[in-house]
This record gives structure tokens, C-alpha cells and sequence, in this order.
């Protein structure tokens, strides 16, 4: 899946230039300051929204893909977007678009088609 190369590059630039602290700080600040929306509209991102899963990173219970995107189209979280795809997939972990590229090409080609005519 990854060369030894691009796990070395990788782990040097943060290692070398410090920035591994500013680069998960957003993790870190994720749990301790929940996002709330500024507004009360519905949904609240308004944009069209298209979301490509993984198995990789299942809730617990949820096995499937097809599980996976009913788990979050049911969600809290699926009712804050204007979703206009959401497509889950058995391969593929936290850098999607490295590691099953063309699946997720497919995906934002197809989010942008749907938007269009929606």
C-alpha cells in the first residue's frame, strides 16, 4: 500500500520543519470545542455535499459499505449536510484519494454531476 520512501519523506517533513504539533492540532481542538453552527437553518452546510467513505474507519457494528452510509445518512451528522452523494467503500483507510484514488474520483465526479442537476 505505502513505499518504506513515502512513510520516511512523510514522517521527515513534520520530524525535520516541527509542524507534527500544528498539524494534529485540529484533532485535538476538535474534541475540546465541539463545532456548533452559527445559524439555525436546515441543513446546516447548505452547499451540495458529497462524501466518500471507508470500511477502514467503520463505527462500531457497521460492517459493510452499504451499512456505512446508512449509519450516517441516519446519523445526527447526516441531517447537518445538503447531501447529494455519500458512497462508502471496502478498501481504502485515512487518505483516501492516495490510497483508492480512482474510486474517489469517480465519487467527486459524481457528487458535481448530481449537484448540477439537483
Amino acid at each position: 500500500m505505502y513505499r518504506k520512501d513515502d512513510l520516511l519523506t512523510h514522517a521527515t517533513i513534520y520530524w525535520v520543519t516541527n509542524t507534527i504539533g500544528t498539524s494534529i492540532r485540529t484533532y485535538a481542538n476538535n474534541n475540546r470545542y465541539p463545532w456548533t453552527p452559527s445559524h439555525d437553518r436546515q441543513p446546516v452546510v447548505e452547499a451540495p455535499t458529497g462524501l466518500t467513505l471507508v470500511n477502514h474507519e467503520n463505527p462500531p457494528g457497521v460492517s459493510t459499505p452499504g451499512e456505512r452510509v446508512r449509519n450516517f445518512v441516519a446519523s445526527e451528522r447526516g441531517g447537518w449536510y445538503n447531501l447529494v452523494n455519500v458512497r462508502a467503500h471496502e478498501r481504502g483507510g485515512h487518505f483516501i484519494p492516495w490510497e483508492i484514488p480512482a474510486e474517489w474520483v469517480a465519487d467527486l465526479r459524481l457528487t458535481f454531476r448530481l449537484a448540477r442537476e439537483s
